[in-house]
């Protein structure tokens, strides 16, 4: 917890696979509540409320697979986890996709998965 500094003072995890991926999610529980929360292959997902407001909101955090054999697997995950209608969502993190040619640097690139991206 000394990592944190003194403000965040809860974290969730998922671990790295070797040296890829891992996720970590910390706060300060006197600011935040997280419950409902879930590890999945790819992502940490929990129910977050802002301690001061009636705020709340699902938050995932993601990393997905560098591997293009697994991508599809983490779309499939955050389908899953996609909250009802109505349900504000926030999703960040690294997503290992692109959504658009322009986000490339070469022309290799894998249409299929950028449209179920």
């Amino acid at each position: 917890m000394e990592t944190f500094g003194q403000y965040l003072d809860s974290y969730l995890e998922l671990g790295a696979q070797g040296t890829r991926g891992g996720i970590l999610l910390a706060w300060n529980k006197d600011m935040i509540s997280v419950t409902n929360a879930v590890n999945g292959v790819f992502t940490i997902s929990a129910m977050i409320k802002v301690a001061s407001s009636d705020t709340q909101f699902l938050m995932t955090t993601c990393y997905g697979p560098a591997d293009d054999g697994r991508k599809e697997d983490f779309l499939v995950e955050l389908n899953a986890i996609k909250p009802a209608a109505g349900v504000p969502w926030i999703i960040l993190g690294d997503f290992n996709l692109i959504y658009q040619a322009s986000d490339k640097n070469n022309l290799n690139l894998n249409r299929r998965l950028m449209g179920k991206f």
